[in-house]
């Protein structure tokens, strides 16, 4: 019935594409399966005393499962954001110096700096948290990633060029706030990226896998020589 009213609806209104009963199908299915689940979830759980919630209860559970969800995906944008952000950084750097008249002897560097990059991905920046420092400034607490080899001095070098070449990359939206990088810091709870080589991930953590765990890595055979950045 529903898809008879979509296309009546379509030839009468004269939609710019008509669509055929399998694709009206399709979107009506997965519709529903979503006011499914959304009807499912707000149903009274049993809780641990062995009795169901009151309606404020389900609607505090509601509103910490949307809460969570939303913070994940803030969480995502910003790992994708800073990818993104770094990405751009290497690829003027680069075409910097290879435009310079006396190709720089830091170039190696920044290239090998750029594959680093690319090869971790999005799925390998790190998240933050907001914090306050000395009471007055906002900074982030970058989160620890245990699986990831340490490089937080090549990505401070990456992230310090946007601020020592100010007339390079021009000031846009909101002014960067200090990021903290300590031991302290609390532990992302992404998973490890898989699929990256050996040389990405931290040693110790490797070791304490099981065999299982390793071959779910999914580990490259490319292999990654690590180097020692040194850039002016």
């Amino acid at each position: 019935m529903l898809i008879k009213e979509l296309q009546r609806r379509g030839t009468e209104e004269q939609w710019p594409f008509q669509r055929s009963d399998s694709y009206y199908k399709v979107i009506l299915d997965d519709r529903y399966k979503r006011l499914r689940t959304a009807w499912r979830a707000a149903q009274p759980k049993v809780t641990a005393k062995g009795i169901l919630e009151t309606a404020a209860e389900v609607e505090d559970r509601l509103i910490t499962k949307r809460d969570k969800n939303l913070k994940s995906v803030h969480q995502t944008t910003r790992r994708r954001n800073k990818y993104i952000r770094r990405a751009k950084i290497l690829q003027k750097v680069i075409e910097l110096k290879k435009d310079a008249e006396d190709e720089d002897e830091d170039l190696p560097a920044w290239m090998w700096l750029q594959n680093l990059i690319k090869t971790l991905g999005d799925g390998g920046m790190s998240s933050e948290e907001s914090d306050v420092e000395n009471n007055v400034q906002c900074v982030l607490r970058v989160k620890n990633m245990a699986w990831r080899r340490g490089i937080e001095r090549e990505l401070n070098v990456i992230d310090q060029q946007r601020v020592l070449d100010d007339e390079i990359f021009a000031p846009q939206g909101s002014k960067p706030m200090k990021r903290i990088r300590a031991p302290g810091n609390s532990t992302s709870l992404w998973s490890p990226v898989t699929g990256l080589p050996k040389a990405l991930y931290n040693g110790e953590w490797f070791d304490g896998l099981t065999g299982g765990q390793v071959e779910r890595l999914d580990i490259s055979n490319e292999t990654l020589r690590w180097m020692k950045v040194a850039v002016a």
